[in-house]
């Protein structure tokens, strides 16, 4: 069984505008990792987290010429390991390749973490954990998976490891096929009782309702009558892309129905 795993290190948190400047992947027992141009300036914020300068890259090859063979190696293999690639990475590597990546067996780490909080399961740290271990970085699953603060974070190819060792962290039995593909499906869909991935969208009978900012409680049927410019923003925001689908949905007329768990 090959396992396969990729990160992006980027000029911007919108997936829909973000350039690509570094990139690595595990494929198996083989590792990658590369330096990539931007055709605009490194903003300054971006570099503040990962430390790629545009001085560093001024001589780096462009990704959208590296994107295919990126994704026909993890094609070849059995099972895709990403860490928020659902919302972040997959769709950054599907805009450079102008087709879906659409792999048969994509396991997103970062959802089953969340899944493993929702579930109160608990963190394998042996002191406290802050609350800052709750929030969606990969620092804080690395940890609550293995116990152990992640060195280096930002790097992509520190990343690809951390996102490894954190998924088998997070259910050590994942050691066949079979068992990869039940924790595909399960982070590849919403936990119990929301709409999205993300949870932010909760439902409440035939009601689906927002679960933060400033119309939290409220119902996205009422949303949509009555702050139609609430739902532009978000639609266009840095949100992910399921809970930004259900949005444009409902702003057009079209409200989901709730699984027959929810609606009973």
């Amino acid at each position: 069984m090959i396992l396969a795993c990729f990160d992006l290190e980027t000029t911007g948190t919108d997936p829909a505008t973000a350039e690509v400047v570094q990139a690595a992947c595990v494929l198996g027992d083989e590792s990658h990792k590369a330096l990539f141009r931007s055709d605009r300036p490194i903003p300054s914020e971006a570099t503040a987290v990962h430390g790629i300068t545009d001085a560093m890259v001024a001589e780096s090859p462009r990704f959208a010429d590296c994107a295919e063979s990126l994704a026909e190696g993890l094609a070849s293999a059995d099972v895709l390991l990403t860490f928020n690639g659902l919302s972040y990475d997959v769709p950054i590597l599907e805009r450079y390749l102008g087709r879906p990546l659409a792999h048969p067996c994509h396991v997103d780490v970062y959802r089953l973490w969340r899944r493993a909080i929702a579930d109160g399961r608990r963190c394998q740290a042996s002191r406290d954990v802050s609350a800052s271990l709750f929030r969606g970085t990969l620092g804080a699953a690395y940890y609550w998976a293995t116990g152990e603060e992640l060195e280096g974070a930002h790097d992509a190819l520190i990343d690809v490891r951390a996102t490894i060792e954190a998924a088998i962290g997070l259910d050590p039995k994942c050691g066949n096929l079979s068992a990869w593909q039940e924790l595909a499906i399960l982070s590849q869909s919403p936990l119990p009782g929301f709409a999205d991935l993300d949870g932010k969208l909760r439902w409440n009978g035939r009601d689906l309702l927002f679960t933060f900012g400033k119309h939290a409680g409220v119902s996205l049927r009422t949303v949509c009558d009555r702050d139609a410019s609430y739902l532009r923003w978000v639609a266009g925001a840095d949100f992910p892309a399921d809970f930004k689908a259900i949005v444009r949905a409902a702003r057009n007329g079209a409200h989901p129905n709730p699984p027959a768990s929810e609606n009973t």
